[in-house]
């Protein structure tokens, strides 16, 4: 539910919809993201930070000129912990390294 929300919202940006319902969602947005916060439920970092397959889930690898290799580089659906627990992974792109380190 949160994914679609925070999806709302930014479409709702691009389409730079109304002043009032653009505060209504992100009230709402807030208020959703606090009750998350009392059950301790955190997003996973992910961009720039090394892969690693019990938070991350690896969608597909691609050359990158700004992360070294093993390094996720995009996030392409958040992930969870619930405290210590694991509710989703996050699922990534990670870095296979630099395009030229690959020819040589």
């Amino acid at each position: 539910m949160l994914d679609h929300f925070e999806l709302g919202l930014e479409t709702a940006k691009k389409q730079v919809a109304d002043p009032a319902v653009m505060e209504g969602f992100t009230l709402v947005l807030d208020q959703f993201k606090s009750v998350l916060d009392r059950f301790k439920v955190k997003p996973i970092t992910a961009v720039g930070e090394a892969f690693d397959p019990h938070y991350h889930e690896a969608l597909t690898h691609m050359p990158s000129a700004e992360h070294a290799e093993g390094f996720c580089m995009n996030e392409v659906r958040k992930g969870y912990l619930m405290g210590d627990k694991l509710l989703r992974a996050a699922q990534v792109v990670v870095s296979s390294g630099s395009a030229a380190e690959g020819g040589e």
